[in-house]
């Protein structure tokens, strides 16, 4: 008894499995080797679960779930007498499911060790782990080169922009505007690349006119407002020349307050507002004139106080009454 088992790497999609059905065969190729004189047959043989053969598959295939980090698992079992299976070769078609979207993917063919695919419900596009490592070290490799060898750095980063492009992922415009995509020259300003920022122009277009029903309900059309597109970057590459454009977003339309300032228009109102204001500015003067003459009262009697007690201790004491006030008088 033998079992088949599978290790996958497997990256937003789960129950990898064969496509076995009645309708459609799946032929479960191997490498194998004679058990009596060990020789390794040269063709790899194909075994079909409902066909009768020299191997015997006991049961349907068992899907392929995803983990984290991916585990061998038992995909079929299957009996075999005077051969012994080497090597699975994974030819035929393949089918799985997107783990968030349930998206059912089929034509999965893994004959190349690698596959790749977009699911459109998620917006996730489905990579190896294999190919993501691999740009990842591409893209480190050209940047730690730029400086020390920068046409083996130019020649680095081309084979990662041509991995991208073989496999239909698009740049974006961050990696576009660092990297050229013509020659793969890392585009450094101030070092022969250079930055100029266009400003956004509107389309020219004749302004159309609008005309409102006459009569005395007509109103004004409002006018539909302009808007400006966003600055563009020009970034040209220092070896080849390249001009690389890329679009900046549009900036925010500003908004401007406006403040009413209501006008009296009957000429009653005009008269009325002055006088009303002459007579608050009167009533304001008469109220600070009548507080300085209270201040001024209440000083002059504290002053006739003191004074009149100073007499009346003068005239208490002892002697004739004399101060040395009086002896300095002429």
């Amino acid at each position: 008894m033998y079992a088949l088992t599978l290790s996958a790497e497997l990256e937003g999609v789960t129950n990898l499995r064969p496509k076995d059905t009645q309708e459609s065969n799946f032929f479960y190729t191997f490498k194998v080797q004679c058990t009596s004189c060990r020789e390794t047959h040269p063709n790899p043989i194909a075994v079909n679960r409902f066909r009768e053969s020299s191997a015997t598959i006991k049961a349907a295939p068992n899907p392929y779930q995803q983990t984290e980090p991916a585990k061998a698992q038992k995909i079929i079992e299957f009996d075999c007498r005077g051969l012994e299976f080497t090597e699975f070769l994974p030819e035929g078609e393949w089918l799985a499911d997107g783990i968030e979207s349930n998206t059912k993917f089929d034509g999965v063919e893994l004959s190349e060790g690698e596959w790749f695919d977009y699911d459109e419900k998620a917006g996730d596009e489905m990579t190896p782990a294999e190919l993501t490592a691999t740009l990842g070290f591409l893209t480190d490799a050209g940047h730690l080169l730029a400086t020390a060898a920068p046409e083996t750095s130019a020649y680095v980063m081309s084979q990662r922009n041509g991995l991208m492009l073989e496999h239909e992922m698009a740049l974006t415009d961050k990696q576009r505007q660092h990297v050229c995509s013509c020659c793969g020259h890392i585009m450094l300003l101030g070092q022969g690349s250079e930055l100029q920022v266009k400003a956004g122009q509107r389309a020219s277009q004749k302004p159309r006119s609008t005309r409102a029903p006459k009569g005395n309900g007509a109103q004004k059309l409002p006018s539909r407002p302009q808007t400006c597109p966003g600055p563009t970057k020009a970034i040209t590459c220092g070896h080849c020349g390249r001009l690389t454009n890329v679009k900046l977003p549009a900036p925010a339309p500003i908004s401007r307050r406006k403040v009413k300032v209501e006008k009296a228009t009957k000429a009653s109102g005009r008269a009325t507002s002055v006088p009303s204001t002459a007579q608050e500015m009167a009533s304001q003067k008469t109220t600070s004139n009548a507080s300085s003459k209270k201040r001024a009262k209440s000083r002059k009697a504290g002053l006739q106080a003191l004074l009149d007690q100073s007499n009346a201790s003068r005239n208490s004491g002892p002697g004739l009454g004399l101060s040395l006030a009086d002896f300095m008088q002429r």
